[in-house]
C-alpha cells in the first residue's frame, strides 16, 4: 500500500543533533573540490533504507516504508509482499518517535502501490495489452536493466507505473508467482495536500488513503487494456475500427488537428463500446476488480473495526 516517502523537516539543526547523540546514522559530508574544504552541510546519512539529507533550515528523509518493514522483521530489501494498513501504523509511530517527527514534517512525495498476482506473465500484460492510458501512449517502457518490465504513464504532478514486480526480484528471491505492480506517485506537495494529507500522522487516517485509493483507481480506469485479439474473427468495420482506435498516433493526430472535446470523447465511447461488444476488455475488469479486492483486504487486516469510509465513489 503506501510505499515511498519524502519528508521534509523543518528543524534540521535539531533532527542533526538528535541524530547525533542517538547514534542513528553516520552522517557524512564532501569536500568542496575547488577549494579542498570539507564541506559542513549538506549532511547525508542512511538509516536502515532510508535516506537522510540534512541543512541547517531544513532537512530531507526518504525512502520506502514497505522496505523498511521488510529490513526490520525479515532482513529483506525488497517490497513484493503486502503492506498493510496494520504495517503502516506501526511504522509510522516508530519513525515519529525515532527522529521525533510529531509536529514538524512535511510530505512533498507519497507512493500507493499494489502487487496483484495474475495467472500469466506480466510480461506478456505489459508488451501485448497495456496500450495506452486515455488514449495517449506511455511516457516511459523499459526493461530494469534486465530485472523487469514497466511502463510508466507521466503527468505534471503525479505518475501511474505498472511493472513486473516478480521479475524485478525474481533473481535475488526466486519469486514463482506471476505479480504485477500498479502504483501512483505523487510528486508534488499540491496533489497530495489536495487529497487531505499534509504530514506523516495523516497517513494514520484510513479516509486519507482512501481518498488516495480512490484517485489511484480512477486514473487506472483511464488504462487501455485490450485482450489478445484476432482481427480475422470480427466483422471488417468493426475490425477497422479497432485497429485504429488502439494506436496512440490517431488520437494523437486528433490532438494535434484540435477537435474537439466532443468528438474525442464520442470516439472514446465508440472505442469502448466495441471491447464492451466482443469482450476485450476481460483483463481490464479482472485487473480492476483484483485491484480493488487488494485494497479492502490491506486497509481492513487484523483492524477491530472494517473501515467505512465518510463517501465511497468507487465503481
Amino acid at each position: 500500500m503506501i510505499d515511498f516517502i519524502k519528508l521534509n523537516i523543518n528543524d534540521g539543526l535539531e533532527l542533526e543533533e538528535l541524530i547525533s547523540n542517538n547514534k542513528l546514522a553516520d552522517l557524512k559530508t564532501f569536500t568542496n573540490n575547488a577549494t579542498g574544504e570539507i564541506e559542513l552541510y549538506p549532511k547525508y546519512g542512511k538509516y536502515y533504507n532510508m535516506d537522510i539529507k540534512i541543512n541547517p533550515k531544513y532537512s530531507k528523509i526518504s525512502g520506502s516504508l514497505h522496505k523498511l518493514e521488510n529490513i526490520c522483521l525479515y532482513g529483506e530489501n525488497q517490497n513484493f509482499n503486502d503492506f498493510s494498513f496494520d504495517s503502516l501504523s506501526y511504522q509510522i509511530p516508530f519513525l515519529e518517535e525515532t527522529f521525533n517527527l510529531k509536529h514538524n514534517n512535511s510530505l512533498s512525495y507519497l507512493e500507493l502501490g499494489f502487487n496483484i498476482k495474475v495467472n500469466t506473465n506480466p510480461k506478456s500484460i505489459i508488451d501485448d495489452n497495456l496500450l495506452m492510458y486515455d488514449c495517449k501512449g506511455h511516457s516511459k517502457d523499459l526493461k530494469f536493466s534486465g530485472n523487469g518490465d514497466y511502463k510508466e504513464f507521466v503527468k505534471r504532478d503525479y505518475t501511474l507505473k505498472i511493472y513486473n514486480k516478480s521479475k524485478q526480484y525474481n533473481k535475488e528471491f526466486n519469486i514463482s508467482e506471476n505479480i504485477l505492480r500498479i502504483e501512483l506517485k505523487l510528486k508534488t506537495k499540491r496533489k497530495i495536500q489536495n487529497l487531505g494529507i499534509f504530514c506523516l500522522s495523516d497517513l494514520l487516517d484510513r479516509n486519507n488513503i482512501f481518498n488516495m485509493f480512490k484517485f489511484l483507481h480512477s486514473e487506472f480506469k483511464k488504462l487501455v487494456i485490450i485482450d489478445t485479439l484476432n482481427f480475422n474473427s470480427l466483422p471488417i468495420k468493426d475490425s477497422e475500427k479497432l485497429i485504429k482506435y488502439s494506436n496512440p498516433h490517431y488520437w494523437q493526430r486528433l490532438r494535434t488537428e484540435k477537435k474537439s472535446y466532443k468528438v474525442i470523447n464520442r470516439l472514446k465511447k465508440d472505442f469502448n463500446n466495441l471491447l464492451n461488444k466482443h469482450q476485450l476488455n476481460l483483463i481490464h475488469k479482472d485487473l480492476e476488480n483484483k485491484l480493488i479486492y487488494k485494497f479492502w483486504q490491506l486497509i481492513n487486516e487484523n483492524q477491530k473495526e472494517l473501515f467505512e469510509p465518510i463517501k465511497d465513489g468507487l465503481g
